[in-house]
């Protein structure tokens, strides 16, 4: 079965910050799968193994709206789990993605995708899937010499090939994101 989901992705500047992140604290020591730097994107929306027809018809109607873009800064990391050895450890934007987030909900739900179970939390998974012991690092932080800014100026629709790099392919032309 084939994985889809909605997203973002981030600038150069902030897929080299997410790998001098990983490298300076040694994660492929500590975590089983390290985020390619190409791969680094914020998510919107995880379709799975939804219905394709749906998948696609959700598609067509996003691209009939004038969908809303954000400024973001990106400037630390956090976790998900336990602070002192996180599951997940990923960069944490500030700025307002939810706006986006509730259009492409609304437009799904509508098609009949199940609400999520969880809130939103827009970040950039740079690890995931723990395989030490113990965590010798802080499982949160602000960059050195300051924060990243970028736009999200665009939505792609992208597939999920585990086990390549880069495991994710855009399946259509991304949709620019207007206004804020």
């Amino acid at each position: 079965m084939t994985h889809h989901f909605l997203g973002i992705r981030v600038t150069e500047q902030l897929q080299k910050k997410g790998r001098a992140l990983q490298e300076s604290m040694a994660l492929d020591r500590y975590y089983k799968q390290l985020t390619y730097e190409q791969d680094m994107h914020l998510t919107i929306l995880f379709l799975g193994g939804w219905d394709m027809d749906k998948k696609r018809l959700l598609w067509d109607r996003l691209c009939r709206l004038e969908l809303p873009g954000s400024e973001l800064s990106v400037n630390g990391w956090n976790g998900f789990g336990s602070p002192d050895y996180p599951r997940v450890l990923y960069m944490e934007p500030q700025g307002d993605l939810k706006p986006l987030y509730q259009v492409v909900l609304k437009e799904a739900e509508f098609l009949g995708f199940p609400s999520p179970g969880r809130p939103f939390r827009p970040h950039v998974t740079i690890a995931k899937k723990k395989k030490a012991a113990a965590f010798p690092y802080p499982s949160s932080g602000t960059f050195s010499g300051g924060g990243i800014n970028m736009r999200a100026s665009a939505l792609e629709w992208m597939e999920v090939h585990p086990g390549k790099q880069p495991s994710y392919t855009t399946v259509e032309e991304p949709l620019k994101l207007g206004r804020e």
